[in-house]
């Protein structure tokens, strides 16, 4: 507790100063009944006497039984116009209230060294200025009265901080310094570099250990900007620095003040964080793109991700990955509720933001229905707010379907391509078809629009079917509209599905829809015959999905994409659900002649002399769409780009050949079995 101040007449003047300002010192001391008196040496005399005049300073000195004598332990400022000076010296500063804390200063007075620099510019700009009235002379008299006051006492922490700036080193007790509230700091963040500003510093001291000292720290708190999905904000961590002997180099610790560089290399690195920060910032939203580099694992993260942000001040209010950090709350209840039955429950959090235990599952068996909309117009970052920009962001690995931190700077967005659209083989217009189907609805959404529906309980969304043998391109399809659209693909395996119950494969398939519907993208369910009920006698496990599948469709919001290779057993209950049914059949030979000629257009330098002949034997094979791609990268991998026309033609037709023998024999073995 602070020590206690004089009674109220001492402190309430609110006249002016006099000509000298007084500073009434008071000495602790320890005895029986400790108390606060002006006199250095015990005494019988009350614990306060009355002065002439009312002080400016009340400066109190507690007594050191080592060295013998008095030091300084706290002030308290009186005067009004001290009062004035310091608070406009010490505006914003964060966590002090001067109000609160009586306008009372203890050792080793943080606040005022930090600031010393404004109060000695504040000194400066009175002491030069020639035009000054009279008020602003008296105003003067007074700063010059207050940092005659505070220098002795602030001198020895200010000369820790010159001989850290000029010899590039400090000792572990002086690191506060250092550090001051609003200083940027360069630390590193997951591995990476980053900027952040200081809010605050505090030694903390191993209770355990506290003889010794070993066990002292400094946790320094830093805020950094993140985007959350919907807004950017501050959020804080902390970062220790474990107690050393003697000196250590500053710009060698793992966080130090960015002031500490050359300027040459502080400018190059402000330019280079500052250019990070930029691309952060236009990566706010949701993009898909492409990314070489270390992602981490949401669930190997030791940070939550998900931070309560303050506000900003001044300006602010496939195997690709996708940023968007605004879903990441709903991905978590998904991963919470796949967790295997074997795992504990109590105690777990989940998206819906409380604790679960095991006879809340019930309750919790379906997640929210979360209705978010898109930020609209971002207000933009200053130069500032991109050098503190997370050097990390949300996003999920399309192929994983994990949420992770992808580095900014590995990340690039992605572009929209006809490259796979165009080499796609398909009868004319069926592609075309698929296309603007999915154009149709992008637009709608962007535009606002809506597409008419007699039915009010009806969702919004596409449904296409695609049904046909395998290998004649439902999937390609699907990928070549993604990509042209530039919009996430998210698959699904309907036959992981079937393996789950009723429940789990609800919460996956609107979670699913959820994300694609945000994200504006396509979700493809692959071999879908085993989830929608088809093959009744021989998938009756499965069926019990059926009334799942179809609610889904029936309010479906998003585009999505069903594929199989039964051809049989439709069932009207799905057919009066989709919005397309689409057949595929086997290629036809200028089908198969298309793709050959592809192939050994990638193998072969002189392609162009390729016989006609010789391709017409390769379509005349009865080979689907993908054992053609097979053999293709087997052809890759036996070294055949380095041989001639004649060589890789006959190496395909062999690989072919065999091909067609082996599944031949595998469906004779198994004709035998039946």
């Amino acid at each position: 507790m602070p020590p206690p101040t004089p009674p109220p007449s001492y402190i309430s003047s609110p006249h002016a100063l006099p000509h000298e300002p007084h500073i009434l010192n008071l000495y602790h001391h320890n005895c029986s009944t400790p108390y606060w008196s002006q006199n250095p040496f015990p005494s019988h005399e009350p614990h306060f006497i009355a002065t002439p005049r009312d002080p400016s300073i009340i400066h109190r000195h507690t007594y050191s039984s080592s060295h013998r004598e008095w030091n300084s332990f706290s002030f308290t400022i009186v005067s009004p116009t001290m009062r004035a000076i310091l608070a406009s010296v010490l505006d914003d500063h964060p966590g002090l209230d001067l109000s609160d804390d009586n306008w009372t200063f203890t050792k080793p007075y943080a606040p005022i060294v930090h600031r010393w620099t404004e109060l000695r510019a504040m000194q400066y700009d009175l002491t030069h200025n020639r035009t000054a009235v009279s008020r602003e002379l008296r105003l003067k008299e007074i700063t010059d009265m207050l940092v005659e006051f505070l220098q002795p006492l602030v001198q020895l922490w200010l000369d820790l901080g010159h001989h850290a700036h000029v010899r590039d080193e400090m000792m572990f007790e002086g690191l506060w310094v250092m550090f001051a509230p609003g200083e940027m700091v360069v630390t590193t963040f997951c591995g990476v570099e980053m900027v952040c500003r200081v809010r605050g510093i505090e030694k903390k001291i191993d209770t355990v250990d506290s003889r010794r000292g070993a066990g002292d720290r400094w946790v320094v708190s830093l805020e950094y900007i993140e985007w959350s999905g919907q807004e950017c904000g501050y959020t804080t961590i902390h970062v220790d620095i474990e107690k050393y002997a003697g000196w250590q180099k500053v710009t060698e610790m793992k966080t130090y003040p960015l002031e500490m560089l050359d300027e040459a290399d502080m400018e190059e690195k402000r330019k280079r964080i500052i250019r990070r920060g930029r691309k952060f910032e236009r990566l706010r939203g949701c993009f898909l793109g492409s990314y070489e580099g270390t992602m981490i694992s949401m669930e190997d993260c030791q940070r939550e991700r998900k931070p309560q942000l303050r506000p900003l001040e001044e300006v602010l209010e496939d195997d690709r990955p996708t940023i968007d950090p605004a879903d990441y709350t709903l991905s978590k209840y998904h991963r919470e509720y796949f967790t295997p039955p074997s795992s504990p429950w109590m105690a777990r959090k989940t998206g819906l933001g409380r604790e679960t235990a095991d006879s809340d599952l019930e309750e919790i068996a379906t997640p929210p229905s979360i209705i978010r909309e898109r930020a609209g117009v971002l207000t933009p970052l200053s130069d500032d707010q991109c050098l503190m920009a997370s050097p990390w962001v949300v996003g999920m690995d399309m192929k994983t379907k994990l949420w992770g931190q992808f580095l900014v700077d590995k990340f690039e967005p992605a572009a929209r391509s006809r490259k796979m659209f165009d080499s796609l083989i398909l009868p004319d217009g069926q592609k075309q078809l698929v296309w603007k189907l999915v154009k149709g609805k992008l637009m709608c959404k962007e535009e606002g629009l809506f597409t008419c529906c007699l039915l009010s309980v009806r969702g919004n969304g596409i449904a296409v079917f695609m049904f046909g043998p395998p290998g004649v391109g439902k999937t390609s399809t699907v990928e070549a509209v993604a990509e042209r659209c530039c919009v996430p693909l998210y698959r699904i395996d309907a036959r992981m599905l079937s393996s789950h119950t009723t429940t789990m494969v609800e919460c996956a398939l609107d979670h699913a829809l959820e994300l694609c519907r945000l994200w504006s993208g396509l979700l493809l369910i692959e071999d879908s015959d085993g989830s929608v009920g088809l093959n009744v006698d021989e998938q009756t496990a499965r069926n019990r999905i059926l009334p799942i599948m179809l609610s889904k469709l029936e309010r479906n919001r998003s585009i999505v994409f069903m594929t199989t290779s039964c051809t049989s057993g439709i069932g009207h209950a799905l057919s009066s659900r989709v919005d397309l049914l689409l057949p595929y059949h086997d290629l036809s030979k200028a089908a198969r002649r298309r793709m050959w000629a592809t192939l050994i257009k990638k193998q072969v330098k002189d392609w162009r002399l390729v016989d006609n002949v010789e391709l017409a034997k390769l379509s005349e094979l009865d080979l689907n769409g993908r054992e053609i791609n097979i053999i293709g990268q087997n052809a890759l991998l036996l070294g055949s780009r380095a041989q001639d026309k004649d060589a890789v033609v006959e190496l395909l037709h062999m690989l072919a050949e065999q091909r067609i023998n082996g599944r031949n024999l595998l469906t004779e073995q198994a004709r035998r079995r039946r």
